[in-house]
């Protein structure tokens, strides 16, 4: 049974393949969750719609002196950020802020949220047209600055668009981590970069600690299109925060939790211990639609647990404000003998495995390509190429495109593109951020897996599962014997 809390009803599930050879210690399991609207117990009623009172919102802009070259840039910040302003709802708290070498206020004129109305768009759209380009870049002390003026509205849900043309250049490696471990649970944080100067692995930074998504806007002509498509996102979005529980029982050692869908992003940072063996992780703000998955990974001794049994290692629960939004879902380990149970790798494991390897291969490859090694980015963008036509992933294909040209996809041969330019680096390995979901596409080649209904070992009538050689009490031969009461 579902229990559920409005204004959302969530689905909790866990993908794994319990089955694990003696020697073996790590346990790979995918965490589905999804948000819909509740289902109504007596009749139909209107779905939930955003509070606008409780949405706080805060754009930043960087206005270091790079975005005045060219001037077109600036002019786009200016046209987008009054399209974003726009389509605040009235009632929505909001303000806008300015980067440069520091943080300072565009609208209001002090620091705090304004109050989403006819008037104060005017005033802001009006004080956003004075937006000029000049000094330098410190993006921890914007975000510091954001987590301030969203302080006073913790129950709000609260969302940050940054869009910057550089890298942090005027504060330390060590300032901008102080400021994302200040800022990290406070807001979500979206981040846009534009122009050829801002680093992928920073702003993918950023938002993997503000739980956000990263992306490269190629044109200043698609900059509005994107501040519009992102506000209207963020809208939407009815709880401010869910996490993830994850308790683990004494066998067992939590090795990392990342989001690997739609984004990946590394939740580790937000870890808060409530227990000897358990972790709470927070994942953001949730709307109706919203999907994402999350890789576990356990460590596991086994000591004396027995074999031939289903033994839970670790329980997964869904928590609004402390308040369970499903029945827990439990993590399993069944040790075996049996080489072939264990060594198939569950699908959807098998699927972000892969796209890590290939965000990986896409990595590298800038890398290389950016020190003047060639030879070093194709052979690492082959890989990419080859993991993506494997597995008929589209949205892998198209973060290759602007890289190389594929002559062999089977075999990995590609021909790197003439000229490529450093925003295309930068593009590639945003996108490589952007996952897929295994089952978006029917056609993909995924690792078979046992189905039918479990054996019976004809000689001492212990269970086995489906697609088992032999029976691990006694090693006898299995056929394909029903378990009765099993598929029959």
């Amino acid at each position: 049974m579902q229990h559920t809390t409005a204004p959302l009803g969530f689905a909790l599930t866990v993908s794994q393949n319990p089955y694990l050879w003696l020697e073996d210690r790590e346990m790979h399991a995918v965490i589905t969750v999804s948000a819909t609207h509740p289902e109504p117990r007596d009749g139909p009623v209107p779905a939930a719609e955003p509070d606008a009172r409780q949405i706080a919102e805060v754009i930043v802009i960087d206005c270091s002196g790079s975005m005045g070259y060219p001037s077109t840039k600036i002019a786009a910040a200016r046209r987008a950020t009054k399209a974003a302003v726009d389509m605040l709802p009235d009632g929505v708290r909001f303000a806008i802020v300015k980067g440069t070498s520091t943080s300072s206020m565009v609208y209001p004129d002090k620091d705090a949220l304004a109050v989403a109305s006819a008037q104060t768009r005017a005033e802001a759209k009006q004080a956003v047209a004075g937006l000029d380009a000049y000094g330098g870049t410190a993006i921890g002390s914007w975000l510091s600055h954001t987590r301030r003026l969203m302080e006073p509205y913790p129950s709000a849900v609260r969302h940050a668009l940054l869009l910057t043309d550089g890298h942090n250049q005027h504060e330390t490696a060590a300032q901008l981590t102080t400021a994302l471990d200040e800022c990290a649970g406070h807001f979500v944080c979206d981040a846009r970069g534009i122009g050829d100067d801002w680093h992928a692995d920073e702003l993918l930074r950023i938002t993997s600690v503000l739980r956000g998504a990263a992306r490269a806007v190629t044109a200043e002509s698609e900059l509005r299109a994107d501040f519009e498509a992102t506000m209207q996102a963020a809208l939407r979005k009815l709880i401010p925060d869910l996490r993830l529980r994850i308790s683990t029982t004494p066998q067992a050692r939590l090795r990392f939790i990342k989001q690997v869908y739609p984004t990946e992003t590394a939740l580790t940072d937000a870890t808060a211990a409530i227990g000897a063996r358990a972790a709470d992780f927070s994942t953001g703000s949730w709307g109706a639609g919203d999907v994402r998955a999350y890789h576990l990974c356990l460590d596991l001794d086994r000591g004396d647990s027995p074999e031939f049994e289903d033994l839970r290692v670790a329980r997964v629960d869904l928590l609004l404000q402390d308040r369970r939004q499903t029945d827990p879902v439990p993590v399993l380990v069944h040790w075996t003998h049996d080489r072939i149970a264990s060594s198939v790798v569950d699908s959807d494991v098998a699927h972000y495995l892969g796209w890590e390897g290939f965000q990986h291969a896409i990595a590298a490859g800038c890398r290389a390509y950016e020190r003047g090694d060639p030879a070093a980015a194709q052979a690492e963008w082959g890989d990419a190429a080859r993991w993506a036509a494997t597995h008929h992933d589209q949205r892998a294909m198209a973060v290759l495109e602007r890289l190389v040209e594929i002559t062999d996809a089977a075999t990995g041969q590609v021909r790197i593109k003439e000229g490529i330019q450093p925003i295309w680096l930068h593009t590639a390995q945003v996108g490589a951020s952007h996952t897929s979901r295994p089952h978006d596409d029917p056609t993909a080649d995924r690792p078979d897996q046992p189905t039918g209904p479990e054996q019976i070992c004809p000689k001492c009538e212990r269970r086995a599962p489906a697609g088992a050689a032999f029976c691990e009490q006694c090693n006898t031969r299995l056929g394909s014997r029903p378990a009765p009461g099993v598929g029959t």
